[in-house]
């Protein structure tokens, strides 16, 4: 974690952005945000992660549409309620709550949500883990969740983060600079279903086609399939049936010197692969933020065109790639 003072509602506003454009057809969004809401003391990155997360899983639950609702509040907790519900501490809290009329959760469901590992989605269809890894960024920042929901009525998330004391810090060096859209062919091999949404929902909202692969051996035909077209491959180092670097090698055996962002969550991984960096792939931390992961993608593919344009190799440079954090 990298915690800081940050504003909840300026984080929100960011991914709203994102999902007006790739939340699907027929589904509604809504924000009702509160313009005196308490900072509170977070990583800016797990928290981007849990807000795609809940607004994904209430996007899935909506499949003929509806109307998502995001919303925060101050509130109060006093002693009472927190014995009552066995939940946080008594004070100020920051309230994210996120809304969906579909099709809701019976108590047998409700009971285990938050459980890795389990899913209500058919196989190959849910990893399990989207909810999971909300409960534990929430938990890690001494924050609980609230859950009300009925069958046929819709869902209800309410996240309470503690309040921080003074002002969140001014973000506006982060934005950036240069324009991170554009129009390229996308190849992104992600095994987690719900990251793997959440990339390609942030890529589409930027203007960038995706071809989309839930393993390495997919991704590979998915590769040979599009071999021409395909500019860039985002590829996760550990996925079942072919890893990130090994599916990478058979690409490049087919098409070399096709420009590549590897992701991991593992900092040994990084480690282990060195030479890889060294011979020009880029590697992504996890989790990072949506705008992390615009920006990586923007100066890659910059790099390979300034690249082309010279006539250097897309190999021949090394020291213009080095590993990038998630935040």
């Amino acid at each position: 974690m990298q915690p800081e003072k940050i504003d909840l509602n300026s984080s929100i506003t960011e991914i709203l952005a994102l999902l007006r454009s790739g939340v699907g057809a027929g589904i509604e969004l809504e924000s009702a945000l509160d313009p005196q809401l308490h900072a509170i003391e977070a990583d800016l990155t797990q928290i981007g992660q849990v807000i795609m997360n809940l607004s994904i899983n209430a996007r899935d639950a909506m499949p003929r549409g509806g109307r998502l609702t995001i919303r925060t509040r101050n509130v109060v907790l006093n002693e009472e309620f927190c014995r009552r519900h066995s939940r946080g501490r008594p004070g100020e809290y920051a309230v994210l709550e996120i809304c969906d009329n579909g099709i809701g959760m019976d108590a047998a469901t409700l009971e285990h949500i938050f459980e890795p590992l389990f899913t209500t989605k058919g196989p190959g269809e849910g990893t399990g883990l989207g909810l999971a890894i909300v409960y534990g960024v929430v938990r890690q920042h001494n924050g609980f969740i609230e859950v009300r929901s009925e069958p046929g009525e819709g869902s209800t998330f309410q996240v309470y983060f503690p309040a921080a004391t003074g002002v969140p810090a001014e973000r506006s060096a982060l934005k950036p600079q240069i324009s991170v859209a554009g129009r390229e062919i996308i190849l992104v091999a992600e095994d987690h279903e719900d990251l793997r949404e959440i990339i390609d929902t942030v890529l589409n909202a930027h203007g960038y086609k995706t071809i989309v692969a839930d393993n390495g051996e997919h991704a590979l035909r998915l590769f040979r399939e599009n071999v021409e077209q395909i500019d860039l491959v985002i590829l996760d180092v550990t996925m079942p049936l072919l890893t990130g670097p090994d599916a990478y090698d058979k690409m490049s055996a087919i098409r070399s010197g096709v420009p590549v962002i590897f992701t991991t969550g593992h900092t040994q991984e990084m480690a282990d692969l060195n030479s890889r960096v060294e011979a020009g792939a880029v590697f992504l931390s996890k989790p990072f933020a949506p705008q992390t992961l615009t920006q990586v993608v923007r100066s890659t593919l910059d790099r390979e065109r300034q690249r082309n344009s010279s006539g250097d190799s897309p190999r021949s440079r090394p020291g213009d790639y080095r590993f990038l954090t998630g935040t």
